[in-house]
């Protein structure tokens, strides 16, 4: 509970920092009710290849996070927030991976398998996973490092950390809003299961309606389509 709380008031400093009084005001304050809808996606694993060459080329590599692990990064996290989410996240039994470029955080993706980690957006958007199935979520990457063409490859070796693994298929969702992060899954072949509309009380949300989305993701190449966008705004 003392991670949460520490981690939502230096989430708000941070916010002030980057997006002003105003911002705030509006979007977190008096702004207290309002729906979402999100994308729930899956990707099969079946021959996906490593990217590790990619984010070495950016500076950066992935290294995986558990509660052996992330005590080593506690005071080499980007976001103050982030490092008391990611206390909070390890004692709770999710493991993660984590970005790291110059021996700095600054990129997370955390994941749990059904039966063994219980969390609330299985539940509340109608989740259910399979055996080998494996749930992605809260994928963050740094303010000071979008746009650097670092989310797609990161989620990419997110992807085939898992399948080493023995995962079989990757569960994920993004805010439909959120054009960044449909760019980052759409490049790494993610595909719709269905929509759903999720009703929010400032960061508490509730029970919402399952909206039937078709299946198929457009066939083009995404990879032509200035897929460097997508690291604009992930993690927002």
């Amino acid at each position: 509970m003392l991670n949460l709380a520490l981690s939502q008031f230096h989430k708000a400093c941070e916010l002030l920092r980057t997006k002003g009084v105003s911002y705030v005001l509006k979007n977190r304050l008096l702004l207290p009710f309002h729906t979402c809808r999100h994308a729930i996606v899956y990707r099969d694993l079946a021959g996906v290849r490593p990217v590790d060459d990619q984010l070495a080329a950016r500076g950066a590599a992935m290294v995986e996070l558990t509660a052996e692990t992330a005590d080593a990064y506690e005071a080499c996290h980007a976001s103050r927030s982030r490092c008391y989410g990611m206390k909070r996240y390890i004692r709770k039994g999710y493991n993660g991976f984590a970005l790291v470029k110059e021996g700095l955080i600054i990129g997370e993706i955390w994941f749990g398998v059904d039966g063994t980690v219980v969390r609330r957006d299985l539940r509340l958007m109608q989740i259910e996973l399979g055996p080998a199935d494996v749930y992605i979520f809260d994928m963050f990457l740094a303010r000071s490092h979008r746009g650097q063409g670092l989310a797609i490859p990161f989620l990419g070796a997110v992807m085939h950390a898992l399948a080493r693994k023995g995962f079989a298929r990757i569960i994920s969702y993004y805010d439909l809003t959120n054009t960044p992060a449909l760019w980052t899954h759409r490049v790494n072949g993610f595909r719709n299961l269905y929509q759903f509309q999720v009703h929010r009380v400032y960061t508490l949300r509730y029970a919402g309606t399952r909206i039937p989305a078709d299946p198929a993701v457009p066939a083009e190449s995404w990879a032509d389509r200035a897929p460097e966008r997508a690291t604009e705004r992930v993690g927002t």
